[in-house]
């Protein structure tokens, strides 16, 4: 489920290829956390959730599209990071890219659908009934998603050690129109759609 092929995803793999490991590990943190909630709420079976954001698919899709044009606008203007870049506010940009990317992955109401719809074969499946099992899944969840974005971070980062200056900025480029696409493609679909777009 975390596999980095959304929106969210790319934002995340071009912060590493712009800024490095930190700002991956930190933007991963916010998907992990979104990725939690999601798997909470879908193990829960808290209905109530999935339709209120069935109701309101359209407007969530339609924040969420403006707020990832905005992110690919930020990227394409500003460019990536270069090595002897002064950042003095490491902590600062680290919660930054956290609630950043904590937002857009939780602006994406398809998530939580996808999740309620595997974690209710999954916990049919596996026969999880307890609390104790529960709360191991759901961890579960955060610590593969957690997981997966530290290596992703630490991989990116040594094959970006390894990349020259103007590599690493045709790659941000191409990322942050990829990301502007995206948002775009969301925002078209949710405008002709209208208030009839619907989930599942």
């Amino acid at each position: 489920m975390s596999v980095p092929v959304g929106p969210a995803g790319i934002i995340g793999v071009k912060r590493i290829i712009s800024r490095g490991m930190m700002a991956g590990v930190a933007s991963g943190f916010g998907i992990a956390v979104a990725d939690m909630l999601f798997a909470t709420l879908a193990v829960a079976g808290i209905s109530s959730v999935s339709e209120f954001l069935t109701r309101h698919a359209w407007s969530i899709q339609l924040i969420g599209a403006v707020v990832i044009i905005a992110v690919g606008v930020h990227g394409l203007r500003k460019g990536p990071a270069r090595s002897n870049d002064k950042r003095k506010n490491l902590s600062l940009a680290a919660v930054k890219d956290f609630t950043s990317m904590l937002a857009i992955t939780l602006a994406n109401p398809q998530t939580v659908i996808g999740f309620s719809t595997s974690f209710a074969a999954t916990v049919a499946f596996y026969r999880v009934e307890t609390n104790e099992q529960i709360i191991a899944l759901v961890v579960g969840v955060f610590v593969g998603s957690l997981g997966m974005w530290v290596f992703l971070s630490w991989f990116v980062s040594r094959c970006r050690g390894a990349m020259e200056e103007a590599i690493i900025s045709k790659l941000h480029h191409y990322a942050s129109l990829f990301v502007i696409f995206i948002g775009l493609f969301l925002l078209v679909s949710a405008l002709l759609l209208g208030e009839g777009l619907k989930l599942g």
